[in-house]
């Protein structure tokens, strides 16, 4: 009896590769719609911990941090004799430059844009959403991914921010960076910010997210590749 229900479970979730793209492809751009519709308040734990997160792991180099719906504005102390000498739009005087004699009268301040690491959201929210399973089983999948793309976004954050501040700025910017924490100077930190960097960016939001749909549907994944499933019982009569 038992075998003969799992065999008719397994049954009603096969779904050929091509069929499976379909419904991946309908869901995904509904889905990229709704989470942009929605990324304030998909992204805010993320945001709220980077804004924790950032000034303690980037010393002397954030004065502050605010949320602005999916973006993180990060208050620098790298700062230029006018707004011409920084970057158009990231300038922003210093308040406290008549009163603690600060060397420079305006300060850099760098928005940065969240959701460019929090699209594996939408991606593996359409990947459950076309796979079959139950929605107790789905929703903890979401829930996880939920919880991977926010991290995947802390990291994205905070060497997109050190990225900048040490290696993509104007030699003035980052001369600055190099004296206000002089461990930038060093070629091998360098080297391993532009390198998390880059896999923040280029692998981390598309490739975890997949690679946790995977672990969370083997069986179905080894129906989409093989054709069938090596673990099908076949019904007792």
């Amino acid at each position: 009896m038992a075998n003969s229900l799992l065999h008719q479970l397994l049954i009603n979730s096969n779904l050929s590769p091509r069929w499976f793209l379909i419904r991946t492809l309908v869901y995904l751009p509904i889905l990229l719609i709704l989470g942009y519709l929605l990324s304030a308040w998909l992204v805010r734990p993320a945001l709220e911990l980077a804004q924790w997160l950032l000034p303690l792991g980037l010393p002397h180099l954030i004065e502050a941090a605010d949320i602005q719906q999916h973006y993180l504005m990060l208050h620098t102390y790298l700062g230029a004799h006018s707004s011409a000498e920084l970057p158009q739009g990231f300038a922003r005087f210093s308040a406290n430059f008549f009163v603690t004699g600060q060397h420079y009268p305006f300060l850099l301040t760098l928005p940065l844009d969240s959701l460019k690491y929090a699209y594996g959201l939408p991606v593996l929210s359409a990947l459950v959403l076309a796979s079959p399973g139950q929605a107790s089983t789905k929703l903890t999948t979401l829930f996880l991914g939920w919880g991977l793309v926010s991290l995947i976004v802390v990291w994205g954050l905070y060497f997109n921010t050190a990225n900048l501040l040490v290696l993509d700025f104007k030699p003035e910017l980052t001369n600055q960076a190099k004296t206000l924490w002089p461990l930038f100077n060093e070629e091998l930190v360098q080297a391993f910010i532009a390198l998390a960097y880059r896999i923040g960016f280029l692998i981390f939001p598309a490739v975890l997210p997949i690679l946790l749909w995977a672990q969370r549907n083997p069986l179905f994944l080894e129906q989409l590749i093989h054709g069938s499933l090596r673990y099908e019982s076949k019904p007792q009569t």
